[in-house]
Parts: C-alpha cells; sequence; structure tokens
C-alpha cells in the first residue's frame, strides 16, 4: 500500500473557508480537472515574519477568499523551523522550493497544470488584501485566464 502526502492542510497556519493542499501532484490534478491556475505559497510558517503578515493581511481576508474559492487551486508550501511536517512534505516543499528558485520568503507563485511558471512575487510588500488580489487578477489576464470576481 502506497501512503501519499496529505492533500489537504489542517492546522492553524491555514485557518479559513479556502482548501490549502499540501501535495504537488493532487494540486496539479486538481487543476488539469477545473481548469483553474494553481497559486503556490512557499512560507515559513514558525520564523519567516513577512509570511505571517501575507497570511493574516491577505490569505484570510475575504477579498483574497472569495477570489481564490473561484479562480485558484491553493498549494501551501511551508519550511518551517520548528514546527514538525513529515519528511515526505519537507523533501517535497523543499524540492519545489529549489525547483521554483525560491530564496526569499514569502515566495508567490502561480503555475498552470503542467507545473511551468507564468506569475510571480518575492517577499511581501504589505499590500492589503484588495491590492494583492488585483495584482493576481491581472496576472490570470494577461496569461489568457478569465476570472471570476
Amino acid at each position: 500500500m502506497t501512503i501519499s502526502l496529505a492533500t489537504v492542510i489542517a492546522d492553524d497556519t491555514k485557518n479559513s473557508d479556502l482548501k490549502w493542499l499540501t501535495d504537488f501532484e493532487s494540486a496539479k490534478q486538481a487543476s488539469k480537472k477545473t481548469g483553474k491556475p494553481i497559486l503556490i505559497e512557499f512560507s515559513g510558517s514558525d520564523w519567516c515574519v513577512p509570511c505571517i503578515r501575507l497570511e493574516k493581511q491577505v490569505f484570510k481576508q475575504e477579498p483574497f477568499i472569495a477570489f481564490a474559492r473561484h479562480n485558484l487551486v491553493l498549494l501551501y508550501c511551508d519550511l518551517p523551523y520548528r514546527k514538525k511536517i513529515s519528511k515526505e512534505l519537507k523533501a517535497q516543499n523543499e524540492a519545489l522550493a529549489e525547483q521554483y528558485h525560491v530564496k526569499i520568503y514569502p515566495t508567490v507563485v502561480m503555475v498552470d497544470s503542467a507545473g511551468e511558471i507564468f506569475h510571480r512575487e518575492d517577499g511581501y510588500q504589505g499590500d492589503p488584501g484588495e491590492v494583492y488580489v488585483d495584482k493576481l487578477q491581472k496576472a490570470l489576464r494577461k496569461h489568457g485566464k478569465k476570472t471570476v470576481d
């Protein structure tokens, strides 16, 4: 029997009305099925202050929640220092961070169902949720994706 990575995050760091996956293959399958691109958040949930701010000021706010629910598959790649995650999940997240050339945290990338990147946000500059969502909408339109408001 094969044991796969947990596909849905189940801790307080992502306590929102959204379904954040943690397994990249599951996210790609969901993207193919729905036609929605994947937003990958690379975070250091227990050590990265800008990551914590992005979470509180954008990802837990209604503008992002409403937008993401209709337009994105969400993937959470956490690389904590103290919090324990499985060896498999840590290996996957480190490999994805290397694949997408993550040098600073948080990094947010949007990719298609094949994993090809088409938008990147390095760091968090303090944008409120509405401004951050506007950037994502523009990136999706530039990539030829219609968005549901």
